[in-house]
């Protein structure tokens, strides 16, 4: 019970968030945070971690902002998208976050110029 009131568990909620932001895992990170906006409030370290949740939340804004693309795509539609990226560039990571539902991807990478789907 007193460490609950000391405010362990948010504390270490936030240590999570801030890791998964600082791996680049800026969803997970968001999750993180949200997990903690659910957690109780009244413990004895709650403005100290209001401080950092909300630096990291403005940061994570904007590394979102500039790392992520919104689309909506209407049900049972499908979309296209075609990245261009410079040569020499050995790795891709792409993640999805969904509003609702359920999606199935594919995904084909070619050279440029090259004939295919």
């Amino acid at each position: 019970k007193d460490m609950a009131k000391l405010g362990c568990m948010q504390y270490l909620q936030y240590i999570i968030a801030a890791s998964q932001f600082h791996l680049g895992k800026l969803a997970e990170a968001q999750h993180a945070l949200k997990k903690l906006d659910a957690a109780p409030r009244n413990h004895q370290l709650y403005y100290s971690i209001l401080f950092k949740t909300t630096q990291l939340s403005r940061r994570l804004g904007v590394e979102t902002k500039d790392t992520y693309l919104e689309v909506t795509v209407p049900s049972r539609d499908q979309i296209r998208f075609e990245a261009k990226l410079p040569e020499g560039t050995a790795e891709v990571e792409w993640d999805f976050t969904l509003d609702d539902f359920s999606i199935s991807f594919t995904a084909y990478f070619e050279p440029e110029g090259a004939q295919g789907k």
